[in-house]
């Protein structure tokens, strides 16, 4: 397993008998038997031959193989002519064959140099690393026993955060010089996911070589190119150029690169977590990042490959060159969290990079329909939000899910946004989002507050579930509300504090004034259909179910109001009974606002009908709302009415007579004479319970004014007493004498002062 090829090799005599200045000796080489034939080519003689013994001595050169084994048990064999004689080399002279590598001791006496070796030295800061060559057994002299490549390996960083920019530090110690002649290839693997991009990188060591204070020694501040690979996450590395051609060699490597984490440690890297879960973990030191050296010494090849060990503890190593005793630092600060914020288990872990998570906090100023809302916002990060993630565009932190707004898209200007936060944000109606940017690095564990304006739709809808995310970063969320009203977005249904409908009289015939007394929950306010609506309007009301008129349809019904919030005409539908009218003013909550119009009463009498209230663009209790009559008492303000119904919209008095009431008789019929053949004046006195409207055109018959002598089409009818302000009946008749039929009929209004 030598490296060393040729027909022959360079003997060295370094003892013959007196008066041979050199051995004569050729020789022939077989690397691939490992055989060395010598050959004596001209006689050596003892100078005192009697005893018949002859020493000889000489060295050859060989190069070792570039990878540990076991002493080989060398065979001796002796030709002269045709006499052979072997002799193996074994334990009776002192040599034991077969020792292997593996038995190979600590590296210092007394010490326990495991894989933690390294790991060890960044629990004392007078500790430092020990150097090769160091005191070795007895199996070191044998003939090609070869030491196993064996590294020791630390992997740290200098933060934990995604997309930060991150100092890995790599310590490598060899138990073999790393020798020129084989050519070290140094290869450190397993850094996937960064967003660090493929390059070349020169590197420059922090210290390292053969020097004796700790990672100290003639590597310092030297440079060397290495090859960065980012899909893999490799990292390339020749020493060769580090080290002279026969003499040059180093056991120790202290360097450092600079990458910009990944976005999450969701990414597919398999590192160990700081409890030692995790692809790829073999115990809670051995991190999945690998450190190779490879060794090649012609066609031979050999070398080590380590899982690196990390530090779980509660720190980070942010490393510089005047500061290399690889202590931790268990507290973060500046750029990055509020001062002293304490570092967490595992942290230094390579590329141990926590899961984001932003909790977000909402505030409205209003749940009104249409109205402005200012929403205050606070987002609060369990990491650093970096203004860029490697070589990509600025952050972005988009909050999505804001629907229920009708707020053209354009960039807004923002209230108070807390620094580093940009002054504006970039707002989408249809998609409901708000995307935010920064100047600088949002600190972990620090609340940062803004206010956008927004103008509320007019529908009732529940309160927004806002999603939070940042550019490149798998965001968790943790949303927090206030009740309702003041959830973001939520709101509120139209209801109605007072919503009445009321008449001035319930004759047949009347001219019947109606008022409408609203208050509604929310105030009616200018509304806008869409974010692209360029026509806004007032909230639209619509009364159905005013039925009992004989008003006509019209576009322009007049409307009677002093509050300035209704139009002075709405569209009358006599049919139906409907009222479309329009606002011309924001109504508040604050006091009902009314409305009468005019309407002339059916002569049918009917119960009050149930009049009903719509809002368009609002979203109401009940698609229509019935309304309810006045809450006063017309009995007492009006005795001549028969009950508090009548004062509800369109309820329509049966007209009847009124006999009596409590205090006399309402109602009589008399006559003059009673003689055969005498003028008779019968008299007839009646009382209505409504007024007598002509456009009702009323009637009245007396019937059985049997076997009287008077003929004719009508009679002479002669008032006695009518309502004040009337000197005579408006009344015409028809006589039948056959049936004594009288038929009497109101020619005008007959219409109490006291109605």
């Amino acid at each position: 397993n030598t490296a060393t090829s040729g027909a022959s090799l360079t003997l060295t005599s370094t003892y013959t008998p007196a008066g041979y200045p050199s051995a004569p000796l050729s020789n022939s080489w077989a690397q691939s038997s490992g055989t060395l034939a010598v050959t004596v080519t001209s006689d050596i003689v003892s100078s005192t031959p009697g005893d018949g013994e002859t020493a000889i001595q000489f060295t050859v050169t060989v190069v070792n193989p570039p990878f540990g084994q076991g002493a080989p048990t060398l065979n001796v064999g002796g030709q002269f002519g045709s006499n052979l004689f072997p002799w193996n080399l074994n334990s009776a002279h002192g040599y034991s064959a077969g020792s292997t590598s593996d038995g190979f001791p600590d590296i210092q006496d007394g010490g326990v140099y495991d894989d933690n070796y390294l790991l060890e030295l960044t629990g004392s800061s007078s500790q430092t690393p020990v150097s090769y060559p160091v005191t070795t057994s007895a199996f070191s002299q044998y003939p090609l026993f070869v030491v196993s490549p064996r590294l020791h390996t630390l992997a740290l960083q200098s933060t934990p955060f995604p997309c930060a920019p991150n100092t890995l530090t790599f310590a490598v110690l060899s138990r073999v010089p790393l020798l020129a002649r084989c050519q070290p290839l140094l290869t450190i693997a397993g850094l996937g996911s960064t967003r660090t991009p493929s390059s070349n990188l020169s590197i420059t060591f922090l210290s390292g070589g053969t020097g004796s204070d700790g990672f100290g020694g003639n590597l310092s501040s030297q440079t060397l190119n290495a090859s960065w690979q980012q899909s893999p996450g490799s990292l390339t590395m020749n020493l060769t150029s580090l080290l002279s051609t026969t003499t040059g060699f180093v056991d120790r490597l202290l360097f450092q690169i600079s990458v910009i984490n990944p976005t999450s440690s969701t990414a597919s890297r398999g590192l160990c977590n700081a409890l030692g879960v995790g692809v790829g973990c073999v115990n809670d030191f051995r991190t999945a990042v690998t450190a190779t050296v490879s060794l090649s010494v012609g066609a031979k090849t050999g070398g080590d490959s380590r899982q690196m060990v990390g530090y779980t503890g509660a720190g980070v190593f942010p490393i510089t060159a005047s500061s290399t005793n690889l202590q931790p630092v268990t507290t973060y600060s500046g750029d990055y969290a509020p001062s002293s914020t304490p570092a967490a288990a595992g942290d230094g872990l390579p590329l141990w990079v926590y899961d984001p998570y932003v909790s977000s906090k909402f505030v409205q100023t209003t749940f009104y329909p249409c109205d402005d809302n200012t929403i205050s916002i606070t987002l609060t990060s369990n990491v650093p939000i970096f203004q860029t993630c490697g070589p990509s565009s600025p952050v972005a932190i988009t909050l999505s899910g804001l629907f229920g707004t009708v707020t053209p898209d354009s960039v807004l200007t923002l209230g108070n946004p807390s620094s580093p936060l940009s002054p504006s944000a970039v707002w989408n109606n249809t998609r409901g989002s708000l995307v935010l940017s920064a100047t600088g690095t949002l600190k972990l564990n620090t609340n940062y507050r803004f206010d956008v304006d927004l103008k509320n739709q007019a529908p009732a809808r529940p309160q927004a579930l806002v999603n939070v995310s940042v550019t490149w970063l798998s965001v968790l969320n943790d949303q927090s509300y206030s009740a309702d009203p003041y959830s973001p977005l939520y709101i509120s249904t139209l209801n109605w504090t007072v919503n009445t409908a009321s008449q001035s009289t319930p004759w047949p015939c009347a001219v019947n004034t109606i008022t409408v007394q609203l208050q509604p929950t929310v105030p009616l306010l200018l509304c806008w259909a869409s974010a692209t609506d360029t026509n806004p309007g007032f909230p639209v009301l619509t009364l159905t179910n005013l039925v009992g008129s004989t008003t006509n349809s019209s576009s322009s019904l007049p409307v009677t109001s002093s509050s300035g919030v209704f139009a002075s005409s709405g569209v009358w539908k006599r049919d139906v009974g409907s009222l479309v009218l329009n606002l011309t003013a924001p109504m508040p909550t604050s006091q009902p606002y009314s409305f009468t119009i005019s309407l002339v009463n059916q002569p049918q009498a009917q119960a009050a009908p149930v009049v009903s209230l719509a809002t368009s663009r609002l979203t109401q209790v009940a698609a229509f709302v019935p309304m309810l009559p006045q809450s006063s008492d017309w009995t007492t303000s009006n005795p001549a009415l028969a009950s508090s119904n009548e004062i509800s919209a369109l309820f329509i008095r049966v007209p009847a007579f009124v006999v009596s009431d409590a205090f006399s008789t309402r109602w009589s019929v008399s006559q003059s004479s009673a003689y055969p053949c005498a003028d008779n004046t019968i008299t007839v006195s009646l009382t209505f319970n409504v007024p007598l409207y002509s456009s009702c055109n009323p009637k009245f018959t007396i019937s059985n004014l049997i076997n009287t002598a008077t003929s004719g089409a009508s009679l002479t009818l002669t008032s006695t007493y009518t309502p004040a302000g009337y000197p005579s009946a408006p009344l015409s008749n028809s006589w039948a004498q056959s049936s004594g039929t009288l038929a009497v009929t109101v020619t005008s209004d007959i219409v109490s002062s006291t109605p």
